[in-house]
């Protein structure tokens, strides 16, 4: 078999072909990808939130703090992609930020890690010691059991064909 002009220019072209569709389907995929991931992490900081207890002092054994206002733990939560940023303005971890007593959670999602946290002083209590009613087996961790299923949902609706 002769090699010719024509057949590598053909071959060639055949290549480009392959090449241009080989790019337009990884673009599609990377890009559902990238969506799956975006609308994961955005559906557990949305449980996250939502079911974050919110306190209430007809509960409570002693009377509530008189600085205490409802709604902190709720309002503690926050997200970021590339860090967060201190009490004086400069970049850090969440881990320095949370110190002893917040959770924080970093999700790697390929191109970039979300960072989710709350540094409310009780939310460990709440979550591991029992410490609330409304939540007795705590929040956090049924949340992250359903991430899961959450990113297996968001894969079947960004399911490329």
């Amino acid at each position: 078999m002769a090699v010719t002009v024509e057949g590598i220019m053909s071959q060639a072209s055949e290549n480009a072909k392959f090449e241009a569709q080989f790019m337009a389907n990884a673009k599609i995929a990377l890009e559902a990808a990238e969506n799956v991931t975006k609308y994961s992490i955005a559906e557990l900081y949305r449980l996250l939130y939502d079911n974050s207890v919110v306190g209430n002092p007809a509960y409570w054994k002693t009377p509530p703090p008189p600085d205490y206002k409802p709604g902190t733990l709720k309002k503690g939560w926050r997200i970021s992609f590339s860090g967060f940023r201190d009490g004086d303005g400069q970049f850090t971890s969440a881990s320095s930020i949370v110190q002893n007593h917040g959770m924080s959670l970093s999700i790697n999602g390929g191109t970039k890690t979300a960072y989710i946290f709350n540094n409310t002083p009780y939310l460990e209590r709440i979550e591991y010691q029992g410490w609330s009613k409304q939540a007795p087996n705590g929040f956090v961790r049924l949340a992250i059991l359903r991430f899961t299923s959450i990113v297996d949902g968001n894969a079947a609706k960004f399911r490329t064909k």
